[in-house]
């Protein structure tokens, strides 16, 4: 049984070794990862929406420590907006619509 126990604490020392892995990794390439209600990761370059004034942009640097993210916003400008006030941008197109011949 001891050695049962053993195992599983080399198991768990294991895991959370690859965490930390991972956490440095994705910090190192500019990802990170806010815990909030909902988890939302979010990269340099994203493009994003502040909701609170409906702007858009790209995040351009992120403050793990403050939970906030530096937008540059489309016209110009930049600011540092409180994580939970940005929203990934998502846009929708139509698609390509089906080229139609004379003889169809």
């Amino acid at each position: 049984m001891g050695r049962v126990i053993e195992e599983i604490d080399h198991l768990i020392e294991s895991l959370q070794d690859a965490k930390k892995f991972i956490i440095n990794n994705n910090e190192s390439q500019g990802k990170f990862q806010f815990e909030s209600k909902e988890t939302v990761m979010y990269n340099i370059g994203d493009n994003v929406v502040n909701s609170e004034n409906l702007q858009t942009g790209n995040v351009v640097q992120i403050d793990e420590e403050n939970q906030k993210v530096e937008i540059a916003y489309n016209n110009g400008g930049t600011a540092w907006v409180l994580a939970e006030n940005v929203k990934k941008l998502l846009l929708e197109t139509d698609p390509i619509p089906r080229q139609q011949f004379l003889n169809e």
